[in-house]
């Protein structure tokens, strides 16, 4: 669980019976990853306008946050040997 701080790149496995669980813990939860990509919508639309960051729904998105938003998307990629 420490592992998952790290994001996708801490996601690392030395046997291929660990895949699983891998994939479990790295996971995010439905909701975390519909709240990740409606604020990387919102986040996209605003860059487009050459906004360095937009509010949506109180959560006002930026580069920084926009990065980890990413990371929560990313981490749905199963890992494979």
């Amino acid at each position: 669980m420490r592992a998952q701080t790290l994001g996708p790149s801490g996601r690392w496995a030395l046997h291929p019976s660990r895949i699983e669980i891998a994939n479990e813990v790295f996971s995010p939860l439905q909701e975390e990853l519909d709240r990740a990509r409606k604020l990387g919508n919102a986040y996209d639309e605003a860059e487009d306008k050459g906004l360095g960051a937009v509010e949506n729904d109180g959560d006002t998105i930026d580069a920084p946050s926009i990065r980890s938003l990413r990371n929560t998307i990313q981490s749905t990629e199963p890992m494979r040997m």
